[in-house]
């Protein structure tokens, strides 16, 4: 339970940092967020409609064109799980996760599962891609 908190809080944390900037280098939260945790709020922003944090957590290289982030319909991952895949390095990481997608037409063929890869920069992780490649 205390875990569960733990990450709940470094969540909401890491969510309302993003939310007051849109650059690469941007403050980091408090708290250091896991690649894992990382991810995680990147689904919740996604999620909560919230188009600068959620483009906040994407690398400079990864980030969407600046409307597609408003194409996601509300609450339009359910049940996402995700885990560390493989070795985490100092620099890089992979991210695996499970999910059901709303259903529509909004993300093409629906999917149950990505990989999200990840760098450190500055501190922070910064999604670089993401998807079932």
């Amino acid at each position: 339970m205390r875990r569960s908190f733990t990450l709940l809080a470094a969540v909401g944390l890491c969510v309302l940092a993003a939310c007051s900037t849109t650059t690469e280098h941007a403050s980091a939260p408090s708290v250091p967020l896991t690649p894992t945790e990382t991810v995680l709020a990147w689904f919740h922003a996604m999620n909560a409609q919230d188009g600068a944090a959620t483009q906040a957590y994407l690398a400079s290289s990864a980030r969407y064109p600046s409307d597609a982030a408003g194409t996601i319909p509300r609450n339009g991952f359910r049940k996402v799980h995700c885990r560390p895949l493989g070795r985490t390095t100092r620099t890089k990481a992979t991210v695996y996760c499970s999910f059901t997608e709303a259903p529509g037409t909004w993300m093409g063929n629906p999917d149950t599962w990505w990989t999200v890869a990840l760098r450190n920069s500055g501190g922070r992780w910064l999604i670089t891609n993401h998807g079932q490649g």
